[in-house]
């Protein structure tokens, strides 16, 4: 809790590692950005999150011969970490880093960027554009503050990291 806003911090993504390192300072300071960016005076704003190295994801999922079908290693899990307001009353993290859609839409957009950066008529071109339907179609299947469609297709509720 900080004021009126409880702060949730969680590792996304279908596959957590054991540990994650993560800087205290940096995970404060992602805080206070949302708080400033989501969360009016008064503490009755919406509420938000912010991600830190998602760039491993979105790296791995326009490798390629990247199947994303397959299960995803360790190193691409990211932090998230969400403020919400007074209004709040729900126990369970909202885990927006693998419920939220516009993390499956941030993915088909690298997919798009990935295609249009690689060479007409390569294969590449086709597992880009299949990788990008698959991330937009699932975000178009999510919802905000949902909790049963990930971002990678799966049903299942992620453990929460404890601090």
């Amino acid at each position: 809790m900080f004021g009126n806003c409880k702060i949730w911090i969680e590792i996304a993504g279908p596959a957590t590692p054991q540990i994650y390192e993560a800087v205290p300072n940096e995970i404060r300071g992602m805080a206070g950005w949302v708080i400033d960016q989501c969360i009016d005076g008064s503490g009755t704003g919406h509420g938000g999150f912010a991600t830190k190295d998602i760039s491993k994801l979105t790296a791995y999922v326009t490798e390629p011969g990247t199947k994303i079908s397959q299960t995803y290693p360790t190193f691409t899990a990211f932090l998230t970490v969400t403020v919400t307001g007074p209004w709040d009353h729900s126990v369970q993290p909202p885990s927006p880093g693998n419920y939220d859609p516009s993390i499956a839409q941030h993915l088909a957009d690298v997919e798009t960027d990935a295609w249009n950066k690689a060479a007409p008529g390569s294969p590449l071109r086709k597992d880009l554009a299949s990788r990008q339907q698959f991330f937009s179609g699932q975000s178009m299947r999510m919802q905000t503050g949902g909790s049963s469609i990930t971002w990678w297709g799966s049903n299942l509720r992620m453990a929460t990291l404890k601090t």
